[in-house]
């Protein structure tokens, strides 16, 4: 089907590190580098060329369901950018991004093609519910998972909700980094009771790839995730 290239930009205050709230954010532009020609930004299907989404959940970081996943404050700039696949030249870019206050943050993007691979597929999701309150997921992953030392592929599990925050996005509740040979992930107890508070829950497995210690323009390094797949949501109703 038809392919975007897709950025996103975590958004916190340099005093303090707190999450800004949209409101705070006035424009955002990308740049390629060392041309520094701006990229146009896709506004379709949206109104504006980017989102800001703001949604403080709960994170296992190592996917083992019985260590409790802790609170992870995140808020990000996500957008399209107006290329057409696979027209993108690999390399880095920056982000400069202005607040209401008129200071501008910049920021370094990298890309490079990913090893793509398909979604995980709606008819081998399933949910089961055991007896001592925890709740098993599920699901099939394709049938290649490329990786190395530079590189990994590995899925992600996501509980949401359609309830918002102010930034008008349903919120993200749970999610859980696993291993590429992951096929199960089980939420704990007391994330079940939790999660039992909210309304309208779905979740969906994504597949990301990420590559390791590239090395900026300006000599710091970062790992850079540069692809996300995501499969198809489906109810979840907890016992």
């Amino acid at each position: 089907g038809t392919k975007s290239y897709y950025f996103n930009i975590q958004v916190t205050n340099p005093d303090d590190g707190m999450l800004v709230f949209p409101s705070a954010i006035k424009d955002v532009r990308v740049y390629e580098y060392p041309s520094m020609n701006e990229v146009p930004l896709d506004p379709a299907p949206y109104s504006a060329p980017w989102k800001l989404w703001f949604s403080p959940f709960y994170f296992d970081g190592d996917g083992n369901g019985p260590s409790p996943p802790v609170s992870f404050p995140y808020s990000e700039i996500f957008g399209f950018l107006d290329v057409t696949y696979p027209d993108l030249t690999s390399g880095f870019y920056k982000a400069v991004v202005t607040d209401q206050s008129d200071i501008q943050h910049e920021v370094w993007l990298y890309y490079e093609a990913p090893d793509e691979v398909s979604k995980v597929q709606g008819d081998s999701m399933n949910v089961s519910a055991n007896s001592d309150g925890t709740v098993t997921f599920s699901w099939a992953n394709p049938p290649s998972m490329p990786g190395g030392p530079s590189k990994v592929t590995i899925p992600r599990v996501y509980v949401e909700t359609t309830e918002d925050s102010g930034d008008g996005f349903g919120d993200l509740l749970l999610q859980a980094s696993l291993s590429s040979s992951d096929t199960t992930y089980t939420i704990p107890a007391s994330e079940v009771t939790r999660l039992k508070g909210q309304t309208n829950l779905t979740w969906y497995v994504q597949i990301r790839q990420r590559v390791f210690n590239v090395t900026n323009p300006d000599s710091s390094t970062n790992h850079y995730y540069i692809y996300r797949n995501y499969g198809p949501r489906q109810t979840l109703n907890l016992p």
